[in-house]
C-alpha cells in the first residue's frame, strides 16, 4: 500500500476559537469521509495542545477551553492525531506557533490513492485558515530586515551629511524616521507573533498598531 506525506509552512493568521472550531469539525468529521475512517476512531485519537508561558494544556476539544479568548502569553497551539488501523496510517499534525519555524502543517497518508487524499485535505485546511491571514511575515522575514537595517546605515550616512551641510531640520527628521523604522524590526517579532493568538495583550496592542500604523 501506497504511503504520502506532506510537510509545509503555514502563512501567518490570526487564530481564535472560532478558527479551532472549524478546523476540528474538518479534521474530525470531513476527512473522516476522505481517509474512510470512523469519526469516532478519529476523535478518540484527537488532541489538542495548548502552550503558554507555564506548560502544555491537553484537550479533547476546544469546547472544553473555558475562555472565549486564549490566555496571555499563549506561544503555541497544535491539532492533531495518529491512526492506524486496518494497515491504513493517517496522522495529522497541524502547529500554530509565535515562531515562523514551529508553524507548519504534516500530513502521513497511508491507503488508497494516498497524494490524492493528503493535497484534499492540506487544501481544506488551507481554505479554513486562508480568510485568517495577516501581514505579521513582515517582521519574521530575515532577508528583509538585512535590507531595512542596510538601507538604515545609508540613512545615517544622508543625516551626517545633512547636519554638515546645516540641513538640521531635515537632519533631525530622518533621524527619528531612522529610530521608529528600527525599532519597529526589533520588536515586531514581539508586537506581531507570526501566528496571532488573540488574547486580552494582543487586543491591546493591535489596537495600538491600528492607530499609529494599520
Amino acid at each position: 500500500m501506497k504511503e504520502f506525506y506532506i510537510d509545509k509552512k503555514l502563512p501567518s493568521i490570526k487564530i481564535d476559537k472560532q478558527l479551532i472550531e472549524q478546523l476540528e469539525d474538518y479534521i474530525i468529521n470531513d476527512v473522516s469521509g476522505i481517509i474512510g475512517i470512523e469519526k469516532e476512531i478519529i476523535r478518540k485519537e484527537y488532541v489538542l495542545q495548548i502552550t503558554d508561558s507555564f506548560g502544555t494544556e491537553e484537550y479533547e476539544s476546544i469546547s472544553e477551553f473555558p475562555m472565549s479568548i486564549f490566555q496571555n502569553e499563549t506561544k503555541q497551539i497544535i491539532l492533531k492525531y495518529s491512526i492506524y488501523s486496518n494497515s491504513e496510517l493517517a496522522t495529522l499534525n497541524i502547529s500554530f506557533s509565535n515562531k515562523d519555524y514551529f508553524t507548519s502543517i504534516k500530513i502521513r497518508i497511508k491507503t488508497e490513492n494516498p497524494r490524492e487524499k493528503a493535497q484534499g485535505i492540506f487544501n481544506g485546511i488551507l481554505d479554513r485558515i486562508n480568510p485568517y491571514k495577516t501581514y505579521n511575515s513582515f517582521f519574521h522575514n530575515q532577508i528583509l530586515g538585512g535590507i531595512i537595517w542596510g538601507l538604515s546605515l545609508l540613512a545615517i550616512y544622508i543625516v551626517v551629511s545633512l547636519f554638515f551641510n546645516k540641513e538640521y531640520l531635515w537632519g533631525i527628521y530622518l533621524t527619528v524616521v531612522i529610530i521608529l523604522i528600527n525599532y519597529l524590526i526589533s520588536n515586531g517579532k514581539s508586537f506581531k507573533p507570526y501566528s496571532e493568538f488573540i488574547t486580552t495583550k494582543q487586543l491591546r496592542i493591535n489596537k495600538i498598531f491600528s492607530f499609529f500604523i494599520w
